[in-house]
């Protein structure tokens, strides 16, 4: 201040004043009390402060001053309730001393000391639920209350204030007004030590302010020279601060350590690392404990990325269940259970010895326990899944399954374990729906019970629960034709039907049913519209008593009468009272899934009713579980649409884009409320309900839920199970902290600077810790953001101290724990490059002192197992050595930083070269290279060779060799390769095939040494991988990589590389060299076709190599000379024995087709040999079509053998001729060539014989009826030439039946030739049919018309068809079939037309329809008016009108011939109207008349005859005469009262009469005598009956066959309304 100011005031009335001021903020007072706009407490407290700091610092006495605060300052630290009034004194307390005065400081201090005790014993204020909920957001904001945060810190200030003075040994107290701060050190000890845990384990944890508070005073206390630290009392604390930090709870201490916040722990550590800073002997009490912690071994093993805060039980207070692939329904379904505490602690208490399903309940304990107790966050249910059995499998925790049906099904096996569970179920879970059948028209009610554990609620075009409660109880009336039989009168009744609950259970589980199946589709679909529930459910609308009250009341009243009886129970009335007058349910569940039908994902939310926050929900994902609100439970569950903002380019806005949710509620889970004590009016009671819905008392839902929740002691070894992973898991927890991490490098790193001038050896002790803590748990951690720091800090320890290198090196040599874990098995390959870093460093560290004992104690030549003894360097490279043998084998992906460590360690000196080679370090890794089983396995041994011969140059001039200084060895290799073979000669053919391309010493070698091993590996090898090998390396001689690489595509048999590419000049050479080995070999192969010693497949590769050494011309005449030697193999060692599968003939055959295709001069050589043709066709062949392995070989087999014969079939007609008739051939007709599916090669070459079809004709039908199967084999066969040949062998058939007198006698051999004919015709005419369907007609034509002899064979047809005499249908059938194709192609001429009316008028005796469909259907096509105009011009219609409507008036019942005559007779005008008498003569039965008159007289003669002879005519003549009748009539058109239309009258009567009146025959299924279809024809086609064929297009229309009676009474019947219509109306 100012000295003018001060001089302007009264220094002690101001004060005076000030201090009032604060005394009297400092008292307790309404919180409102100081506020005057922004102002409050602590602003007051703020300035006034703030002033009384200045005036110190301006020149007041701060001494006087600081005492006059000695009343306000500990009420302003401790006491105040505001947070801001307390941090506020607490910074101008500090400030006020911030100058050092001892006379100011001192005795503020002394004056708060005096408050310690107090400010010990506070305690945290509580956090409500919605503080904690909060806490994140509102993380470091202190909570109102008295505290004592502000306390301690001021303290802690002012220690760290105070002279060093203060701190010297001997000071007095009394003299400089400051405590005896040793015995402040003491004073917190005993308070520490006696303070209760306060700080809970459940996240987030509330610090506890008092701990934290005397950890930092007491740690500030310590940061200055005091004899406490190296007293026995500082060792005592030490172990005790350990102790809060790393006691591990258990069952009977669960509340252990003290120090669980964050906040607590950080302030334990400092405290510990003050304790052991300058005091060695404290450092090595706390080394010891902490080597412990991070001991080398098996039982300290951690995993790698290992991090347990993210592993721990969730922040709520609950565990999840791990998701092991498809396993989330079954989560789901348990944690609803487990969130039930009645099923939860009776499944806990059950006892599963006694249990049906015993290994499931157990199973379930464990879980439930687990779930209870465990400090994980999730728990695995793989042994639940193993013994859980649904549909009689154990569950597959890769399949999803519906949790309903698990749910029920986990119902039902809990009902059948134990009476107790069995009595829960009931309780909890089972329902009774009643199914109620009321009769209206008897007093009988029918009721079927039936219990539920899930009510099924429709959602498809329901918006609620509640509508779909009221589906599932509509109300259905059964009347009319589905009126109910009583089951007690048996009379047919209407009733009403409705299903209600009878009884409701205490968990009401409804399962909404999303899953629909399409029928269009034929897939299974999920409903994703909206469908809500409620939070509150009254169920009291769905039972039985509100809906069927009178049968309620029955029932009540004959329960009561038992009751009188003694028949009931208390304990049963009370349950039903409490059902009678109680049904509203809660919201406690839901289960969500999410997906479509056919896969998906099930997650819960949960009400949790066990702890104080009742209102609180859960989500249950698999392993997460964390808060949930249920205000979105509407946007979560509901399903529906949703809107979203998607960005149009095109308009450049923001489009709502809105689609389903495929999130939805599938199963809800209600609890029953507890009874309202109260009720009142009905009016009231609607108003609580809805009070209700809307909220609840907390007080009174915590008390019911208090009360409901059951003890359960967990059994003692299920207990222990469960803790003693709890207290590993919590251990580690607490290991793997950043804060311990930190805490960890002071003590490896700073800690022992501080000592080292009171005890030297303290750099080997801190590098043994900073070693172990870094290699045991440090590089396991997940999170390790300090990785570099500590590989510098060991590194540094190891630089200043050569024992602790030495330490390093020997421990590991002696132990392989390091070594394996860490360089071996480590999967992070940062941490493995680390490692061998360091190890690197050490060995060059310790190089210079060590290297002369690298060889000390052996002599050479003499045991080296104790060479390198004197060195812990060289026994830490034996021990590395040694661990190819022990387990580096099984982590060959991790051993590139291993070998690299012994590449450097190789490469430091010649000493250390020297040594390797001493201790056989090449023997030990080239038998590690090769294998345990190098016996069996060579590939590493030629992978090793490989290495030699390619790095010294491998025969290529030795440049190579020259430059990398290393030898040839590849002749040393060559010379010895065969002493290898003898053991794997597979392996040593590849290598010598894969060597050859590229060395041209062991290229030349092969070729000048093939004599020695060609035969030996090529034939006579047994394994047949041996014999593929050597063919593998005579093609790899062949300088082509072309070549080459064409064969190892087709292994295992090659075909013939004819394909290929030219081959160069040099490649040629070679081939031939080969081949010629090979064709050279062909006597000696005759050796080994002994089946019963060599088997079939000897042969395979030789034969698939030389087919594939032929890739020209050159290659197959060079066989020539061969070809003899070739047969002599074939035949008859391989063709004649009765072998299924012969490979050995399969390859020979494809290397003996390969030779002669395209090679006239080879096929020559077969036909010369006389042996050859006679024999050839006798091969042995097995069809055996079911076997898959004979089908495959002769698939294979069978085509070059067949075009072997083809090809000598081509170049030799006689023995095409013997071939044909040969019986084998026609074997393969009938057994092979019919399944070209299976057969496709073999089936084409039998097709493509070159066979004469004018003198082979039995053999190409006979092949063509086996192989045609389908349209697509006819059009193959039209393809291919197979329509001339068919024409061909017609020419030759139709000339030996007409000479041999087809129509006189006919000889047996005439039948035959007959019978060939048929089949001849049927074939032409089937291939004709596909022809003319399946392809267009211009197509077709051209086809036809390139057969150069059908014109010759139209005509033998027709001459065919004059000498046929069996049945006149043929000609109209063909005459139809003219009419038809002329019409098709438009070229119908009038001669045509006036043939088919002849035809058709000679046809009516015999009632064809063919004319009249026909034409009927040119009508019925606009396009052929003109067709229609040629019919009616022609002459001959009319005479076939008259005959129909004179003669054959039966003949109408055919709908095709009555159309005819309704279209046609109008328009040919009033020439075709038959006179009455002509009709009246028909009539009687003669006929005789043929004139054409007016229609009226003879329509009226017609309908006399039909009333009068109606009852006796059979349906098909009344049907005739009707129609007759109507055709008439129609062209008269009859007026009122004339005679016409009496008649019409008469006969519409009498046919009524007879239609209601049927005689017995008309009645039956059918009609016996005088049925039209005794003398149609069935058929518009004529075929043969035992070969139905196909109708075409043109003949789609024809008339169909005729109908029986049953189906002529609706054509009557329409005939009838016909006549009704003609008939005029009445006046």
């Amino acid at each position: 201040m100012f000295k003018a100011l001060l001089s302007l005031m009264n220094v002690e009335e101001s004060t005076e004043r000030l201090i009032s001021i604060l005394c009297e903020a400092a008292t307790m007072k309404e919180p409102t009390t100081y506020k005057t706009g922004f102002w409050g407490r602590a602003q007051v407290v703020q300035h006034a402060m703030r002033l009384c700091v200045v005036w110190a610092r301006g020149g007041g006495d701060a001494v006087s001053l600081a005492w006059s605060l000695r009343r306000a300052a500990p009420r302003l630290l401790l006491d105040d309730a505001d947070p801001a009034v307390r941090r506020e004194a607490g910074s101008a307390l500090y400030r006020l001393c911030a100058g050092g005065e001892p006379g100011v400081l001192a005795p503020l201090l002394q004056l708060l000391l005096q408050h310690l005790p107090r400010a010990a014993d506070m305690r945290p204020h509580p956090q409500h639920h919605h503080e904690v909920v909060h806490h994140h957001a509102e993380e470091g904001k202190e909570p109102y209350g008295p505290a004592c945060r502000d306390y301690f810190w001021l303290v802690c200030r002012l220690i760290d204030g105070l002279p060093e003075d203060f701190f010297k040994e001997g000071a007095v107290s009394e003299d400089i007004g400051a405590p005896d701060l040793n015995e402040l050190c003491e004073q917190i000890r005993c308070s520490l030590e006696k303070r209760e845990i306060i700080e809970k384990r459940s996240e987030p944890c509330t610090p506890d302010d008092g701990l934290y508070g005397q950890l930092s005073l007491l740690t500030h206390l310590l940061k200055h020279p005091l004899r406490f630290k190296n007293s026995e009392q500082g060792t005592r604390t030490l172990e005790m601060v350990f102790e809060f930090l790393f006691d591990v709870p258990n069952p009977s201490q669960r509340n252990l350590p003290k120090c669980k916040s964050q906040k607590s722990r950080a302030a334990a550590y400092d405290l510990l690392v003050e304790l052991v800073r300058g005091a060695p002997d404290n450092y090595m009490v706390l080394h010891h404990k902490l080597m412990d912690h991070h001991k080398p071994g098996p039982q300290s093993s951690y995993p790698w990325d290992y991090w347990p805060a993210e592993e721990s039980r969730s922040e709520c207070g609950y565990v999840g269940l791990t998701n092991l692939g498809a396993t989330c329904y079954m989560a789901s379904c348990m944690q609803h259970l487990y969130m039930m505490p009645a099923a939860r602690a009776a499944v806990l208490s059950a006892d599963s010895a006694a249990s049906r399903h015993g290994t499931t309940l157990h199973e379930m304990q464990r879980m439930f326990a687990y779930l209870m107790e465990s400090e994980r966050k999730a728990y695995n249910p793989r042994s639940f899944c193993k013994v859980y059995q649904m549909d009689h499998q154990p569950l597959n925790t890769g399949e999803q399954k519906d949790m309903a049906e698990f749910f029920i099904d986990l119902v039902s096996k809990l009902e059948e374990m134990t009476p107790e569970l069995k009595k829960l179920v009931k309780t909890l879970f089972c329902g009774v729906l009643s199914n109620n059948v009321v009769s209206l028209d008897c007093p009988h009610v029918s009721r079927t019970l039936e219990e539920f554990y899930t009510v099924r609620c429709q959602v498809a075009d329901m918006r609620n629960l509640h509508q779909s409660l009221d589906e599932v109880t509509v109300k259905d009336t059964l009347e009319g034709d589905n009126c109910y039989t009583c089951s007690q009168c048996a009379n047919k009744v209407r009733a009403e039907k409705r299903a209600c609950f009878k009884k409701l259970p205490r968990i009401l589980c409804f399962n909404t049913m999303r899953y629909t199946f399409n029928m269009l589709t034929m897939l299974k679909e999920k409903v994703n519209t909206h469908f809500s529930f409620p939070m509150r459910l009254d169920m009291s609308g769905y039972v039985e008593k509100h809906l069927m009250p009178a049968q309620y009341q029955e029932e009540k009243i004959k329960s009561a009468e038992l009751k009188k009886d003694g028949e009931g129970s208390s304990f049963t009335e009370t349950e039903e009272l409490d059902t009678e007058e109680h049904y509203e349910y809660e919201l406690i569940g839901v289960t969500v899934h999410t997906g479509t039908a056919d896969g998906g994902h099930y997650y819960s939310f949960i009400r949790d009713r066990e702890h104080d926050h009742h209102d609180r929900w859960l989500l249950f994902n698999d392993a997460e579980v964390k808060p949930f609100d249920p205000a979105h439970i509407a946007a979560e569950c509901f399903g529906g649409e949703m809107t979203s903002k998607t960005y149009d380019s095109v308009t450049d806005k923001f489009m709502d884009f809105s689609f389903e949710k495929t999130n939805s509620a599938y199963m809800l889970f209600y609890e029953l409320s507890p009874p309202r004590t109260q009720r009142g009016s009905d009016c009231g009671q609607q108003e609580e309900a809805q009070s209700s819905r809307a909220e609840e008392s907390p007080s009174s839902t915590v008390e019911r839920r208090g009360e409901a929740i059951p003890v359960v002691n967990l059994p003692p070894d299920l207990l222990r199970w469960i803790w003693d992973d709890n207290m590993q898991f919590l251990h580690d927890k607490n290991i793997f902290q950043h804060s311990y991490f930190t805490f960890m490098g002071q003590m490896c790193s700073s800690v022992p600077q501080s000592l080292l001038t009171l005890r030297p050896e303290v750099t080997e002790v801190a590098a043994r810790l900073s070693t172990s803590f870094f290699i045991e748990t440090f590089i396991h951690a997940k999170e390790k953001p300090t990785m570099v720091s500590w590989v510098e800090l060991v590194t540094k320890q190891f630089n200043a101290s050569a024992a602790a290198s030495e330490w390093f090196l020997s421990h590991m040599a002696d132990d392989t724990w390091w070594p394996m874990q860490v360089l071996i098995k480590c999967p992070n390959q940062m941490v493995r490059q680390m490692f061998q870093r360091l190890c690197m460093h050490v060995i060059q560290r310790l190089r210079s002192s060590h290297c002369a004992l690298y060889l000390q104690g052996v002599e050479e030549g003499e045991d080296n197992s104790k060479l390198g003894e004197a060195s812990c360097v060289t026994r830490f490279i034996r021990m590395l050595l040694s661990l190819m043998e022990n387990g580096a084998r099984s982590h060959l992906r991790h051993l590139t930083e291993y070998f690299s460590l012994l590449y450097e360690f190789s490469k430091m000196g010649e000493e250390e070269g020297k040594f390797m080679l001493r201790v056989n370090a090449i023997s030990s890794m080239v038998n590690f290279y090769l294998g345990q089983n190098s016996n069996t396995s060579c590939g590493p041994f030629f992978k090793l060779l490989t290495l030699l011969v390619e790095g010294s140059g491998g025969g290529t001039g030795g440049g190579m060799g020259a430059a990398t200084g290393l030898p040839c060895f590849t002749q040393l290799v060559l010379g010895r390769l065969w002493d290898a073979g003898d053991v794997c000669p597979h392996a040593a053919l590849e290598w010598l095939a894969m060597q050859v391309p590229r060395n041209k010493a062991a290229h030349a070698w092969a070729l000048r040494t093939a004599d020695r091993w060609l035969e030996v590996q090529l034939l006579a090898a047994g394994p047949a991988r041996v014999r593929a090998a050597a063919a593998l390396l005579l093609v790899a001689l062949v300088p082509s990589q072309h070549f080459r690489a064409g064969y190892a595509r087709a292994r295992p048999l090659p075909a013939p590389a004819l394909h290929l590419a030219k081959l160069p000049d040099t490649a040629h050479h070679t081939l031939h060299q080969v081949y010629t080995m090979l064709l050279g070999k062909l006597k000696a192969a005759r050796k080994y076709t002994d089946i019963a010693v060599h088997g079939t497949m000897k042969l395979t590769a030789y034969f698939g190599v030389m087919s594939y050494c032929v890739v020209s011309r050159v290659e197959k005449l060079m066989f020539g000379q061969y070809f003899n030697d070739l047969w002599e193999l074939y035949h008859p060692a391989i063709s004649e024995p009765s072998v299924a599968v012969h490979p050995n003939k399969q390859a020979l055959l494809t290397f003996w087709h390969a030779v002669s295709v395209d090679c006239p001069e080879n096929v020559q050589l077969m036909l010369a040999n006389q042996r050859l043709t006679k024999h050839i066709a006798f091969n042995y062949i097995l069809a055996d079509h079911e076997d898959g392995e004979v089908v495959a070989y002769n698939r294979a087999m069978l085509p070059p053998y067949y075009a072997l014969l083809r090809l000598c079939c081509r170049r030799s007609a006689a023995f095409a001729r013997s071939l044909a008739q040969h019986q084998n051939i026609h074997w393969a007709f009938r057994n092979i060539a019919p399944h070209a599916h299976l057969y496709p090669g073999a089936a084409d070459e039998l097709l493509r014989y070159s066979l004469n079809g004018r003198t082979c004709w039995t053999t190409l039908i006979s092949a063509f009826c086996t192989l045609v199967e389908n349209e697509d084999d006819k059009l193959y066969v039209v393809y291919n030439g197979g329509l001339q040949m068919t024409f061909e062998a017609l020419h030759s058939l139709h000339a030996v039946y007409v000479e041999g007198g087809a129509s006189a006698g006919v000889s047996l051999s005439s039948g035959s030739i007959r019978s060939e004919l048929v089949a001849a015709l049927r074939w032409a005419r089937a291939l004709c049919r596909t022809l003319r369907l399946r392809r267009d007609a211009k197509e077709a034509r051209a086809l036809l018309l390139a057969c150069k002899d059908w014109p010759e064979c139209a005509r033998r047809l027709l001459t065919l068809l004059n000498m046929h005499q069996r049945t006149p249908r043929l000609p109209h059938a063909a005459l139809d079939t003219c009419c038809r194709v002329a019409r098709n192609q438009r070229c119908m001429s009038e001669q045509l037309v006036l043939l088919s009316a002849l035809c058709a008028l000679e046809a009516v005796p015999l009632r064809f329809n063919y004319f009249a469909a026909f034409w009927r259907d040119v009508a019925a096509s606009p396009a052929d008016a003109k067709l229609e105009e040629m019919l009616l011009e022609c002459s001959v219609v009319s005479e076939y009108v008259d005959a129909i409507l004179l003669d054959e008036r039966e003949s109408l019942s055919d709908p095709a011939i009555y159309e005819f005559m309704q279209h046609y007779y109008p328009k040919l005008g009033s020439t075709s109207s038959p006179n009455a008498s002509s009709v009246a003569g028909v009539a009687g039965g003669s006929g005789t008349t043929g004139a054409v008159l007016g229609g009226c007289r003879a329509a009226e003669a017609l309908a006399d005859e039909i009333a009068g002879s109606a009852s006796l005519a059979s349906l098909s003549t009344l049907l005739g005469n009707t129609h007759a009748l109507l055709l008439l009539a129609e062209r008269a058109r009859p007026v009122q009262g004339s005679p016409l239309a009496r008649a019409l009258q008469r006969a519409a009567t009498a046919l009524h009469q007879r239609l209601l009146r049927p005689t017995e025959e008309e009645t039956g299924e059918t009609e016996t005598g005088g049925s039209p279809s005794e003398t149609r024809c069935p058929s518009a086609e004529g075929s043969e009956a035992d070969e139905p064929i196909e109708e075409s297009d043109e003949s789609s229309s024809e008339s169909p066959a005729p109908s029986p009676p049953a189906d002529l009474l609706p054509l009557l019947s329409h005939a009838l309304r016909r006549l009704h219509q003609l008939q005029p109306p009445d006046d």
